[in-house]
C-alpha cells in the first residue's frame, strides 16, 4: 500500500514558538511547504500571554520554520482584548514591526484581514491595506460569510490589492463545502486576475476537521 503524502503542513507560533527546529519535530521534509501560523488566535484565547516582545520571537521563528507566514494579528473578540480599536491597532503595530525587520527573502509573509463577526471589515481593510506583503488571509467574518468574502475579493481586485500577491489563507475553516467554494474561488481569481494565485484553509484542529467532513 502506497504511502498518502500531503506536500503542505500548518505549523502555529502560538503552540511551538519554544521549539527551535520545529520542522523536525514534526518530521518535515523540505519539499514540504509549511504556513505558519502566528499565535494571534493564542493570544485572542488567553492561552499565550501578550506582551511587546513577542513579536521579534514569533518573527525569527516563522522565519526559521516556514516558507508562508501570516503577520502577527490580534483577532477582535478574545478574552483578554476585548475592544475592537485596541485589537486593530495593535495588529497593524505588529505588522510595521514585521515589515520594518523581517530578514528580506527569508519567508512569504501574508496580511490578515480581520474583524471580528460584525460590520467592520472595511475599517479593518482600510487601515492594513497598504502593507506591502507577499499575500492574504481572511479572519473573522471574511472567512464564514462567503457574500462578505467575494465583495471583499472585488474591492481588493479592483485596488489591485491581489496583483502580485500569490497566496491567500482562509483561517479556521474545514467544511467540505467551504473545499468546494474555495476550489471555485481560485479558479476565477487565476482565470482573470493572477494565474499563480493559491487559496489554502486550515482546521482549529483535527477533531473539527473530522467532526465537519
Amino acid at each position: 500500500m502506497k504511502d498518502l503524502r500531503y506536500p503542505y503542513f500548518l505549523l502555529s507560533a502560538g503552540a511551538n514558538y519554544r521549539t527551535k527546529d520545529a520542522r523536525k519535530k514534526f518530521g518535515l521534509s523540505d519539499d514540504v511547504l509549511v504556513v505558519g501560523d502566528s499565535g494571534g488566535f493564542q493570544i485572542k484565547t488567553g492561552n499565550l500571554q501578550w506582551k511587546p516582545e513577542l513579536r521579534e520571537t514569533i518573527l525569527r521563528w516563522l522565519e526559521d520554520n516556514s516558507d508562508i507566514a501570516m503577520n502577527l494579528d490580534i483577532p477582535p473578540g478574545g478574552k483578554i482584548f476585548k475592544d475592537y480599536n485596541e485589537c486593530l491597532d495593535l495588529s497593524s503595530e505588529n505588522f510595521e514591526y514585521f515589515a520594518k525587520h523581517r530578514t528580506p527573502g527569508k519567508v512569504d509573509l501574508i496580511n490578515i484581514l480581520q474583524a471580528g463577526f460584525d460590520n467592520r471589515t472595511q475599517e479593518w481593510y482600510d487601515q492594513v491595506k497598504d502593507f506591502e506583503f507577499e499575500g492574504w488571509a481572511m479572519g473573522g467574518i471574511n472567512m464564514c460569510d462567503m457574500e462578505v468574502m467575494l465583495r471583499r475579493l472585488i474591492i481588493m481586485r479592483d485596488e489591485k490589492k491581489l496583483d502580485g500577491k500569490d497566496w491567500m489563507h482562509v483561517l479556521g475553516t474545514s467544511q467540505l463545502d467551504w473545499a468546494c467554494f474555495l476550489t471555485q474561488v481560485q479558479r476565477q481569481v487565476r482565470k482573470h486576475i493572477n494565474v499563480n494565485f493559491t487559496m489554502s484553509f486550515d482546521s482549529a484542529s483535527a477533531f473539527l476537521s473530522t467532526a465537519n467532513g
